[in-house]
C-alpha cells in the first residue's frame, strides 16, 4: 500500500475475480485492517484504501 500524500491514508489497487471475499486483510506495521465480505458477480479493479 502507498501513502502518497503522507497523510496517513494507503490504498492500493487490486484486481479480484468474480467470487466471494470474506478473508481480505492488510497489514502496515503492527496494524492490520480486516475488510468484510464482499461477493463480486464480474472481475474488477477496486483500490483498497485504510485510515
Amino acid at each position: 500500500m502507498k501513502d502518497l500524500e503522507l497523510k496517513g491514508i494507503y490504498s492500493a489497487e487490486v484486481e479480484l475475480s468474480k467470487a466471494t471475499y470474506s478473508d481480505i486483510k492488510v497489514k502496515i506495521d503492527d496494524k492490520e485492517y480486516v475488510y468484510p465480505e464482499m461477493t463480486l458477480n464480474e472481475g474488477k479493479k477496486l483500490n483498497l484504501a485504510t485510515i
